[in-house]
């Protein structure tokens, strides 16, 4: 998965980074061995320019916050460059390998992004910044004059310190900043902790351009076979060929071994890519041949160090959850499983598919996001009543349906009366100590005599899905006409139900990290203001329950009874067209952002 980058170099008056050296990389005014001269014309600047000198930037800005620049120390950073980035498979999904090459709508995106990063941060401390195409992957490189104010209070003046304005806290809360407002497009999380996380600018730089390998992965090697010599039987040197496979077959299963244990927990799976993206010719090819290698050395459960609670866990890690970590918009089937989507839509073995789950949620934490709230199935058991009528089995199909369509490990339920002339609402998982129990799929369908007593009471049922992983989004009191207007637009909704004759629900499924939840919330009212309720409020909403009557006393028929909520479409799906234009939504408040912001 694509990782953000940010890293943080000093700028000196004397040494190896200093003011004109960083401008003069900036500029491209001496040689850059990562270059492409051919096209550092694309190279955009979005703060100063090439025109003024570094060091007559770095001093105006001073002068502005009354600082006297000879009073400085002769070893004080003078500034602080700032490397902004993604790695490269975000940039080019089809071929991360193709340097130099780039997704327009992702360098948009990027660029906005870094932009508004930037202007929030540091605000009129950046001094220059310049957006580089023309290396392998497109970066942005910042130059920020580290002032920092005096005290607390308005008025106080400044004070140059670069170690106290990245200091490990702040730095570690600045990485967390630019991995936040990434994290809507599609960009996944850092490796927090790892060497990768704390890498200086120069220390990347000299990566780059030493192409060094500091794993031990790339020495395992398959040692050359014993040859016959003149003399030998064949029979005698077969024997001697086989002691050899036995016996190098056992050394590398040996050395192997805790490179698979690694890989179960996602290290090594996260090393690979690393050198993946950095290394080229001889050294990516030995990578593939030792992967290779693992990967048939490696085959089951027990080789992977993995326990079979441990494996259970990730295959019960939440469909939503994996479907969105696999940024996979198609059909999930009912009887999918966490492994068996990595599997088919990965196009992974069994081995690779649990060694991705282990390293994208983690085998002790996968299948815990809300566990601890949901109703335990075996507990809802024992508190409901069997289901035997063929009105219970007729709407145990329906849910079932919905569930499967919607996903969600736990849900709420509501049931919404009308008493005295106001609408009351009810959570059955309320406890009077005000804690509150979700249900699961089990849980849920053996509430359905319960909720059968409910509806011919006069109640309505509802039910609200949390998932931490997807929002479920309603456009709600939908004609027929808006509802085909939805589809034409390119949505693809989980699912659709006819709650009155001629008015429908659709619920659209996407990632919660495809949007921070304010860009979200804005596209969802404009949705509804557009084709559905417009006086539809809050994102997380209610939406009606399958095979339940809708007991509103404006839809009751002639003969008195009520119409049934009907399930129209039911898929298991994100919505790939939803996702895309709540991404727009952010991209627009970022580059808002940019426009609005005042420097701090």
């Amino acid at each position: 998965m694509s990782a953000p980058i940010l890293r943080v170099g000093k700028i000196k008056a004397a040494g190896r980074s200093t003011p004109q050296s960083v401008d003069a990389h900036l500029c491209r005014s001496r040689p850059t061995p990562n270059a492409d001269s051919s096209r550092t014309g694309q190279n955009v600047w979005l703060v100063g320019s090439a025109d003024e000198p570094m060091q007559d930037a770095i001093a105006r800005t001073l002068t502005s916050a009354r600082i006297d620049a000879t009073k400085l120390r002769r070893d004080a950073v003078l500034a602080n460059d700032i490397l902004l980035t993604v790695s490269p498979e975000w940039f080019r999904p089809d071929d991360p390998e193709k340097s130099g090459t780039w997704d327009d709508a992702r360098l948009k995106i990027f660029t906005a992004e870094a932009q508004a990063f930037l202007t929030k941060t540091f605000g009129k401390r950046v001094v220059k910044a310049v957006l580089h195409l023309d290396e392998a992957t497109p970066h942005v490189q910042a130059v920020v004059v580290p002032l920092m104010r005096k005290g607390e209070g308005r008025g106080t003046g400044w004070r140059m310190s670069s170690r106290d304005m990245f200091d490990p806290d702040r730095l570690t809360q600045l990485q967390q900043d630019w991995e936040d407002r990434l994290r809507p497009h599609g960009v996944g999380p850092r490796t927090k902790g790892s060497r990768a996380t704390h890498t200086t600018l120069r220390e990347f730089y000299g990566a780059l351009e030493a192409s060094r390998v500091d794993s031990g992965l790339g020495e395992l090697k398959v040692a050359e076979p014993p040859s016959r010599s003149l003399l030998e039987a064949p029979g005698a040197h077969r024997a001697r060929v086989e002691e050899w496979r036995k016996a190098e077959a056992k050394r590398i299963r040996d050395e192997m071994r805790p490179m698979a244990v690694a890989a179960s927990r996602g290290r090594l799976y996260d090393a690979e890519r690393r050198r993946t993206t950095e290394l080229r010719g001889d050294l990516a090819t030995a990578s593939q041949d030792v992967s290779k290698l693992r990967n048939a050395l490696v085959e089951t459960e027990d080789q992977l160090a993995l326990s079979k609670a441990e494996v259970a866990r990730l295959r019960a890690t939440p469909i939503n959850a994996v479907a969105a970590a696999l940024g996979h918009s198609g059909l999930v089937g009912p009887k999918e499983n966490a492994i068996d989507l990595v599997k088919r839509v990965g196009g992974l073995d069994y081995h690779q598919a649990i060694t991705w789950l282990a390293q994208r949620f983690g085998a002790e934490t996968a299948a815990t996001a809300i566990r601890e709230h949901v109703l335990p199935s075996a507990k809802a058991a024992e508190q409901a009543a069997p289901i035997t009528t063929k009105a219970e089995r007729v709407k145990a199909q329906a849910m079932a349906q919905q569930l499967d369509a919607l996903a969600a490990p736990g849900y709420r339920v509501t049931v919404m009366s009308d008493r005295d002339g106001k609408r009351i609402g009810h959570n059955l998982g309320k406890a009077q100590d005000g804690s509150e129990t979700l249900f699961d799929r089990a849980g849920m369908l053996n509430l359905i005599p319960r909720l059968i007593a409910e509806n011919a009471r006069g109640g309505n049922v509802f039910i609200t899905p949390i998932d931490p992983a997807v929002h479920h989004v309603l456009a709600d009191d939908l004609s027929i006409d808006s509802l085909a207007e939805l589809k034409s637009r390119g949505y693809k909704p989980a699912v659709v139900m006819e709650t009155s004759p001629g008015n429908h629900q659709a619920v659209l499924k996407v990632p919660v990290d495809a949007a921070p939840k304010d860009a979200a919330n804005e596209w969802f009212k404009d949705l509804n203001r557009d084709l559905g309720d417009q006086k539809i409020t809050g994102m997380v909403h209610p939406f009606r329950l399958a095979g339940f009557e809708n007991r509103k006393d404006k839809h009751r028929r002639s003969d008195g009874r009520f119409p049934f909520v009907r399930l129209v479409e039911a898929a298991n799906r994100i919505c790939a067209r939803s996702t895309e234009l709540v991404r727009e939504y952010a991209l627009r408040r970022a580059a808002n952002e940019v426009r609005t912001s005042t420097p701090r």
